[in-house]
């Protein structure tokens, strides 16, 4: 989440809804010093593990409560992902975070046991929100748009929609904006290479805040690509359950989530 007191505007973090091409654009605009993205910030005292990046409106009601309010002030911006494509691109992350590889490189027993733990594990959570570190690219985004049936987030826009809306936070900060893909996923060129990688990155981030890391890490992903070491990933459907049982679990969890989409869809992109 980014919070600009000066412009008086929030953008919030959906997981796996562009928001580090979004956050990247906005950085410079965060009058919070990265309380909401410093990986080294893992733990809460009361929470315990906790994914500052991504905060679930319930636990910043409780938690974070000050900054909840200016949310229902400022303009708070989001970006909404078709529930579908976003669950397969969660489970790719889930994989990747877990193993250092991809998805598709499993056998077809390990795709099948990690989307059966995952469908199993979002199960268990009923109507709660995802906290989970471990699972927080999985959380519903309805549980950043509203809380208790209250919208606090109005400026809406659909993924697809994300230059229109740093065109309309430009509007409103009187200044241009850096735009760059910053999440482009990567397939290594050999197993050991990825969780080489993996580790490294996950050692930095704890130790160092993402301004320095952002950089960092770009500079290494586009040294990677140029090489050769690393291609970029072309997104591929999972294969270890039948789609129609995915599927079926996708629109009953995420149930709330498709009929914001169709909200935003039908009434197009917001008023600045």
């Amino acid at each position: 989440m980014i919070i600009s007191d000066k412009h008086q505007f929030a953008f919030i973090h959906i997981p796996k809804s562009a928001g580090s091409t979004v956050r990247h654009a906005l950085m410079s605009l965060d009058e919070r010093r990265e309380q909401y993205y410093d990986r080294s910030r893992a733990e809460h005292p009361v929470l315990g593990a906790l994914d500052h990046a991504h905060i679930p409106l319930a636990v910043l009601a409780e938690h974070f409560s000050a900054d909840l309010a200016l949310l229902r002030e400022y303009r708070a911006y989001a970006l909404l992902r078709d529930p579908l494509t976003r669950f397969e691109s969660s489970l790719h992350e889930y994989v990747r975070t877990r193993t250092g590889g991809l998805l598709a490189d499993l056998s077809p027993v390990e795709q099948r046991s990690n989307i059966a733990t995952v469908l199993d594990l979002l199960g268990q959570h009923g109507n709660a929100p995802v906290t989970n570190p471990a699972l927080i690219h999985f959380a519903r985004q309805s549980d950043y748009i509203e809380l208790d049936g209250e919208r606090i987030v109005d400026g809406l826009y659909l993924l697809e929609h994300v230059g229109q809306m740093l065109d309309d936070i430009e509007e409103r900060v009187g200044e241009p904006l850096p735009r760059k893909d910053r999440n482009r996923r990567v397939e290594y060129s050999s197993p050991i290479l990825a969780s080489a990688s993996g580790a490294v990155q996950r050692g930095l981030r704890r130790l160092l805040p993402a301004s320095v890391t952002g950089p960092m890490f770009g500079l290494a992903k586009r040294g990677l690509l140029a090489t050769g070491a690393a291609s970029t990933l072309k997104s591929s459907a999972p294969e270890a359950l039948p789609d129609a049982e995915i599927e079926a679990f996708v629109r009953e969890f995420y149930a709330r989530d498709f009929v914001l989409r169709n909200e935003v869809k039908q009434a197009g992109p917001p008023t600045n």
